[in-house]
């Protein structure tokens, strides 16, 4: 990705702090992802991000994000967003506001919700993953 790994880890602290919880598989799933995407810095900077996360509202995270998504590389856009749901699934469980907040995400990057939903579905139908009801 061409986008700085400070701007990456903003959005994925949003979804790895969705549920409050930052556990070890997301942990480990984090550190995969810094790996193949040949980032090493980025499971520090995404925990930064979380500790921050945890003192702010969800309305100030959104606003944050608005500011700088001008600064995600255009070509990142859709990676960034499928980064996400790798990120969101490796519990096999995905809780209404990570839901909630990827497609918050998809918005805020200027992913229709249509694509937005095409990318999940095609990245989520590969495992079986328990969703809220």
């Amino acid at each position: 990705m061409n986008t700085e790994p400070k701007i990456i880890a903003q959005f994925l602290a949003t979804i790895a702090w969705a549920d409050e919880e930052y556990s070890a598989i997301e942990k480990s799933t984090l550190q995969s992802i810094a790996e193949s995407l040949g980032i090493p810095e980025l499971q520090q900077e995404t925990e930064h991000y979380i500790n921050q996360a945890q003192q702010f509202s969800g309305s100030e995270i959104t606003n944050s994000l608005h500011e700088i998504v001008p600064q995600v590389h255009p070509d990142d856009k859709e990676e960034l967003l499928a980064t996400c749901v790798q990120l969101m699934g490796c519990d096999d469980y995905l809780a209404d506001e990570e839901i909630s907040n990827y497609f918050v995400i998809a918005n805020i990057l200027g992913i229709d919700e249509e694509r937005a939903l095409s990318l999940f579905s095609s990245l989520t139908s590969e495992e079986e993953v328990v969703m809220d009801k």
